[in-house]
Parts: structure tokens; C-alpha cells; sequence
């Protein structure tokens, strides 16, 4: 009897749970208002990984700059972080933007050596990086580039 009653009263926290992290996955910041640019401060990378719904130019300038362009209200939600020689551009934990149309222009002086979409995102190389040996898609993103392959 007593078994009965705590498994009841599990099943009812359990459903109380997942019934709460549907809710907050279904609500979301709503992009709107003006699209506006900031540039953000990063320490030098070779690599750049895209973990969230975005566009991504990358191509070849004479000095770092890393600019991120969105609605007004969505751009405190956009993580975008050197670790380990690897800009990450992602979402904050557990935020979910809607109509977003976030795009980030990366200009590098320096080597790129890898690039990675993870998720929808998509990546546009605009210069050739003869150094770039690695170029990985899991999803549904995409890679654009202008470079020739080398024969």
C-alpha cells in the first residue's frame, strides 16, 4: 500500500516535471524591433564551431573582429566565447529565439583551421585559409566557400 501510494506520488512529480520543461521549451524570446550590430571582444582562435541558428561569414581582414547583427532584444541571449583556440557561437543555456536572424561576420588575420556546424546554422568561408583542414556538418547546416579545391 505504502509502495502504491509513493510510486503514485512519483509518477505525479515526474509528469509535473516534463509537463514544466515542455512549457519553457515552447516559450521563447521573440525577436522584433530594429536589427542592430555590436562588435564582440574575442581573444585569437583557429577554429570556429556554430552551435546554434545562425549565419556565419568568415573571411580574411587585417585585424580580429568578431560582429554580431540581430533584433535589438535578442542579442543578450548569444554566447559567443574563446576556449581552448575555438570561438563558439551558441545561444545561452536553455533560451529559445524565435524569428531570429542572427549573422555573425568573422574577419581573421590569422590561420583557420577548422570549422564546425552543429545544428541549422550555416557558414560561409568568403577567402581561401590554406590551413583549413577540417570542415565537419552534424544537422541540417550548411558550408558555403569561394576557395578552389586544391588539385
Amino acid at each position: 500500500m505504502k509502495k502504491t501510494k509513493f510510486y503514485q506520488l512519483l509518477a505525479v512529480i515526474s509528469l509535473a516535471f516534463f509537463t514544466t520543461s515542455c512549457i519553457l521549451a515552447i516559450d521563447g524570446v521573440v525577436g522584433k524591433g530594429r536589427i542592430v550590430s555590436e562588435n564582440r571582444e574575442v581573444q585569437s582562435f583557429t577554429s570556429v564551431e556554430l552551435l546554434a541558428s545562425a549565419k556565419v561569414e568568415i573571411l580574411k581582414g587585417s585585424e580580429l573582429k568578431v560582429i554580431l547583427s540581430d533584433y535589438e532584444n535578442t542579442l543578450e541571449y548569444w554566447d559567443i566565447e574563446v576556449l581552448n583556440n575555438k570561438l563558439t557561437i551558441k545561444t545561452r543555456p536553455f533560451t529559445s529565439l524565435i524569428n531570429s536572424r542572427a549573422k555573425v561576420v568573422i574577419e581573421m588575420p590569422e590561420a583557420l583551421y577548422s570549422a564546425t556546424v552543429a545544428g541549422s546554422g550555416d557558414v560561409e568561408i568568403k577567402d581561401a585559409f590554406d590551413e583549413l583542414n577540417k570542415i565537419s556538418i552534424t544537422g541540417s547546416g550548411n558550408f558555403i566557400s569561394d576557395f578552389k579545391p586544391i588539385k
